[in-house]
């Protein structure tokens, strides 16, 4: 079960740094893509347990390369996980959740090697039980602050509120989760 995809993540996450390594010996710096390796923090706490951060990881295709400003698309996604309890009559299982994120982004240049970073998008994800399918869909507004260390590498901090809801069969009635998350990790641009 939870041993396999833990495994599986970790070939995926290796896997993607070496590629953007190697990817970075054969393109040029200025080819529009950057990758970004997060630890996610979501506030505040969720039901009788707390969400805790595992990892994220996000891509971006800049549109435009300006001094100033420049915009793109940008796919991001961060793992959670979390304590969760139906009742006091139940016992707490361990969950994994996966955040799913697309939308457009922009950075501005507030002085060389800093970067002001706006975001905004939709987003998707599972909430609940094994069993249940409670998919949920909505949108994001994010900012943040990028810093850089060096021509392609860079530290990044955002903060990130997503509001999603799902209905469900019985007539009108949805479920609406509204999350706030802190973004902190490095960024390449290849």
């Amino acid at each position: 079960g939870q041993e396999y995809y833990f495994i599986m993540i970790k070939k995926i996450l290796f896997f993607s740094l070496g590629l953007s390594l190697f990817a970075s010996q054969i393109f040029a710096q200025d080819s529009g893509i950057s990758a970004e390796l997060v630890y996610p923090i979501q506030i505040p706490k969720y039901y009788q347990g707390d969400l805790s951060g595992i990892m994220g990881l996000g891509i971006q295709f800049q549109f435009t390369d300006n001094d100033v400003f420049n915009y793109g698309i940008e796919y991001k996604f961060e793992m959670i996980q979390g304590v969760y309890q139906v009742n006091e009559n139940t016992n707490p299982t361990n969950k994994t959740y996966v955040f799913n994120n697309l939308g457009l982004y922009g950075k501005t240049s507030l002085s060389p090697g800093f970067l002001l970073y706006t975001g905004i998008g939709g987003n998707a994800f599972n909430w609940g039980a094994s069993g249940d399918s409670r998919k949920y869909f909505g949108y994001y507004i994010s900012g943040g602050m990028d810093v850089m260390i060096t021509d392609q590498w860079y530290l990044l901090a955002n903060y990130q509120w997503s509001n999603a809801k799902k209905n469900t069969n019985l007539s009108d009635f949805s479920y609406q989760e509204k999350l706030s998350t802190i973004r902190i990790g490095v960024g390449f641009n290849i």
